[in-house]
């Protein structure tokens, strides 16, 4: 059930006062292991400059930004609503600071410990039903009854579970073609989950991914940008796999595009209609990074 009875809704116990909690931040350049283990030091991460913390809660949003060298944050929030907390990394490149990596997340109360690159997309969706509100008790009041740690637990298991599939056919033998493609929770259709968690019809056939198509680091047009090695998709988990089994997952529908960091440059991958890559439908388009200066 995504949908939880919950007794938080009575007026009585509205804003009844707020708690502090402290969120470890993620290692900059991040670790292969959310919990530590080694580093990924030979995937080439930009300079981080700063971390850009959005919240978005039961009584307002706020943002403000941490060192570098931070280690964690503390925040203040209303006790026992959810609450939504993204970690941007901003990141320095030779024309200036850009937001391009998605964020870190957590969701109060489920997780007051630290905040993850896996937990963003949840985190973002509930920031999302938040800052689309005229009424911010009542999206609280809702938020209180829906299963946010299932969420959570649905999308990481889907991630393992097709990694694990990944990693099996590469045993099999498997053509890359056969494979199945990486989970990434961001290349969901956000504005179905999003209306469908609004509208309380929410159900776990809204996190199947759209159609998705794995891509030879061989390609020519991945070749020509320096090869796999040389790209960054901005959901933090899927790099280091992709550098190591060599290939992208990118969504086929010809309206998606699939955006990778590409030393200074934003490489931005589609497929045109058919999607058949023997027949050269794979298009390429370079972008300049948009830049970030602050709000």
């Amino acid at each position: 059930m995504f949908l939880q009875g919950c007794s938080l809704g009575n007026e009585a116990y509205f804003f009844c006062g707020e708690t502090s909690i402290e969120l470890a931040l993620p290692s900059w350049p991040p670790y292969i292991s959310e919990d530590g283990g080694s580093s990924v030091s030979d995937i080439s991460y930009p300079e981080l400059e700063c971390w850009l913390i959005e919240c978005q809660t039961a009584e307002k949003y706020f943002s403000f930004y941490a060192d570098k060298n931070e280690r964690s944050v503390k925040i203040r929030l209303p006790e026992n609503f959810p609450a939504s907390v993204l970690s941007y990394p901003v990141t320095r490149h030779k024309n200036g600071n850009a937001l391009f990596f998605y964020p870190a997340g957590c969701i109060y109360p489920q997780n007051a410990e630290r905040l993850s690159w896996r937990e963003g997309f949840a985190a973002n969706i509930l920031a999302s039903l938040y800052a689309g509100t005229k009424d911010r008790r009542q999206t609280a009041e809702y938020a209180s009854t829906f299963n946010w740690r299932r969420l959570k637990e649905t999308l990481s298991a889907k991630e393992a579970e097709n990694l694990a599939k990944i990693n099996d056919s590469i045993t099999e033998g498997l053509p890359l073609g056969k494979r199945p493609t990486y989970y990434n929770p961001w290349n969901l259709d956000k504005d179905v989950v999003l209306r469908s968690i609004a509208q309380r019809s929410f159900n776990i056939r809204k996190l199947n991914l759209p159609l998705c198509l794995n891509i030879s680091g061989d390609d020519e047009v991945v070749a020509s940008l320096g090869g796999i090695r040389e790209l960054l998709s901005p959901y933090i988990p899927e790099n280091a796999e992709f550098q190591k089994m060599n290939f992208l997952t990118i969504i086929k529908k010809a309206e998606n595009k699939s955006r990778f960091l590409c030393g200074d440059l934003v490489a931005v991958l589609s497929v045109s209609t058919g999607g058949n890559l023997a027949g050269g439908n794979l298009k390429l388009e370079l972008c300049a990074l948009p830049l970030y200066s602050g709000k």
